[in-house]
């Protein structure tokens, strides 16, 4: 019985010592750890600038362009959309001989925000953009949105002429 208790009472002084060391800090390690505090707000303020900026791009924006009617019963028209969320980028096509989504990424510069393709995500192939560098640009002016692009034409069948988009956040 006095084996038991002579190995009982070292653990016991052992596992009460262990994990009670004081946390003392000199006044510089405290300045060191208020200044690198004051520099992560800083930074995550600087963040939050950027995603406000970026939040002007954010969302889906729309486009319908009608060409008329094929014959007497049938129409022409394309539904274009765009989804531009935390930095990723979809265009995709859908109506008269178009059906496609493409990935892309964008670039922005000033009040215009560039679609670069990355590869094709779904399509029925002849909507092929994979020779293309530059999928179009979006511009912002006057609180509108509108889409200029090599592979979107007018209702006129014009490329490269800016489209009014509906933008939904």
């Amino acid at each position: 019985m006095k084996k038991g208790i002579t190995i009982f009472i070292p653990l016991f002084l052992l596992s009460c010592d262990g994990g009670h060391k004081k946390d003392i800090k000199t006044e510089k390690e405290i300045e060191k750890i208020e200044v690198s505090n004051k520099k992560i707000a800083t930074e995550n303020l600087v963040q939050s600038s950027n995603k406000k900026e970026n939040n002007l791009w954010q969302g889906t924006y729309k486009l319908n362009i009608d060409y008329g009617k094929l014959d007497n019963v049938s129409e022409m028209s394309i539904d274009y959309d765009i989804e531009i969320t935390n930095g990723k980028c979809t265009f995709s096509g859908m109506g008269y001989k178009t059906y496609f989504t493409d990935l892309c990424k964008i670039e922005e510069n000033g009040n215009q925000l560039t679609l670069k393709y990355i590869k094709a995500i779904d399509g029925d192939g002849f909507s092929d953009h994979s020779n293309l560098t530059n999928l179009g640009s979006i511009i912002h002016k006057e609180g509108k949105y509108y889409l200029k692009s090599p592979i979107v034409a007018d209702n006129k069948w014009n490329y490269d002429k800016e489209l009014l988009m509906v933008k939904k956040d």
